[in-house]
């Protein structure tokens, strides 16, 4: 089995155990065909079937959907060696990372301490991965240090207004990462940005 059809395999069969820890909720939904209908005539389509979502305080974080997944596979293939991840959230990319035999060691910051207790377990025994309790914006790496690939998901929303904090963040890593830093939609939303600015013309 080549590497990409296992991190596919990997992100569509992750399943993280429902529960609640504080703030944080892992449940599972269920999308119908009249729903999914609805769905093809937007470009986050979404076939029918069950999936599972991580909640905070109730708003909807980021759930397993094709949409979801395809959102974040491009850096899974891409990314090798040490790497750095800005946002816990179901872990679905991060089990996707470590069916690769290239990827040496992960560092995820998650600033939200119920997420770490809820979905942190399910990689306890997997000695590549360090979670740190830190906000991405904050956090002060140790000296010297420096990561092959970095990626940042810390977002709700696909909204424009993200890339201000999207181009913080790749400035206070650039010197830390060797090869590429990526970040949640970000091509997207210059995209959509782009266009915004046309049509204001």
């Amino acid at each position: 089995m080549s590497f990409k059809c296992k991190i596919n395999e990997a992100m569509e069969n992750y399943r993280i155990t429902p529960g609640e820890v504080g703030t944080a909720k892992a449940d599972t939904f269920e999308v119908s065909k009249s729903a999914s209908m609805a769905s093809i005539f937007s470009r986050d389509s979404v076939f029918p079937g069950e999936y599972q979502r991580l909640l905070i305080s109730g708003c909807v974080m980021m759930s397993n959907t094709r949409m979801e997944i395809n959102s974040n596979i491009g850096f899974a293939y891409q990314a090798e060696g040490s790497i750095l991840i800005s946002g816990l959230g179901m872990g679905m990319i991060l089990r996707a990372l470590l069916t690769k035999e290239a990827v040496t060691d992960i560092t995820v910051l998650e600033k939200n301490p119920d997420v770490i207790k809820l979905v942190g377990p399910n990689f306890k025994d997997d000695d590549r991965v360090t979670i740190i309790e830190a906000d991405a914006f904050e956090w002060k790496p140790p000296k010297g240090k420096k990561w092959d690939y970095i990626w940042h998901d810390i977002w709700v929303d696909i909204c424009t207004d993200n890339l201000k904090e999207i181009t913080k963040l790749k400035r206070k890593f650039g010197k830390r990462c060797v090869h590429e830093q990526q970040a949640w939609m970000e091509s997207r939303l210059r995209y959509i940005r782009q266009q915004d600015k046309k049509r204001r013309w």
